[in-house]
């Protein structure tokens, strides 16, 4: 008979009661929920930032209930890292927790973050019923992810996204954004995360820096975040 792991098995049922109990934590990039996968890495994940206190109670309860330990770390307003600790090794699984989606545009055109007001009108819910990002909302913001955070195309974790993101715009026909993925190594992150960028501003979930109310709300946002967390 097979074992699950403890750790495993406890954020396997964390996100089915979280559907259930309907904080809107919706995960960020594709990363299967598996033990070749979980101990290694982090899922990224968004959730408004009035639904900490519910997000993490319901941790704190699952967790003592299963008797595995986790951590909880912030070191700024708009992220929080969360350690759930293997009961036989010292592996952990890491989730980091979002108010907002990171955006770095090459020309400057757009603000530099997604807010979540405006991505929470084009969730949608999987036959789960957990809430997720629509499929060329999700690839689009993978090639944005690319830039923003400067990784190799090289790297083992980006090769596996990069393929299953081909596979699948293949298979949904979304040739727009298969062509973005597609041009990847012979035009480069750079140029491909503009026009990508381009598609989010036409969606309305970017937003150009002409948009004065959401570049102040940015400004303030940033502002707060610089602050140091207290405790």
């Amino acid at each position: 008979m097979i074992v699950q792991n403890e750790t495993l098995a406890l954020f396997q049922a964390f996100l089915n009661e979280v559907r259930l109990k309907k904080p809107s934590l919706v995960q960020l990039r594709h990363r299967p929920i598996s033990e070749e996968y979980a101990f290694h890495g982090d899922y990224d994940f968004t959730l408004p930032q009035e639904q900490r206190e519910a997000f993490l109670t319901l941790l704190f309860e699952m967790a003592s209930d299963a008797a595995i330990a986790f951590g909880v770390d912030q070191t700024k307003s708009g992220k929080l890292k969360l350690l759930l600790y293997d009961t036989e090794s010292p592996a952990f699984i890491t989730l980091e927790i979002w108010n907002h989606l990171q955006v770095h545009d090459p020309e400057g055109k757009s603000l530099k973050r997604i807010f979540w007001e405006d991505l929470a009108p084009m969730l949608g819910a999987a036959e789960s019923g957990r809430m997720i990002l629509p499929f060329p909302i999700e690839a689009l913001y993978y090639l944005s992810h690319l830039y923003t955070k400067n990784k190799r195309l090289d790297a083992e974790e980006v090769s596996r996204r990069v393929a299953y993101y081909l596979q699948e715009t293949g298979a949904r026909r979304e040739e727009i954004i298969a062509a973005l993925f597609r041009g990847l190594p012979s035009r480069g992150v750079k140029a491909v995360a503009h026009e990508e960028n381009r598609e989010l501003m036409v969606l309305g979930i970017l937003r150009g820096r002409g948009d004065k109310t959401r570049y102040w709300e940015e400004k303030r946002a940033r502002f707060l975040e610089e602050w140091p967390v207290s405790g």
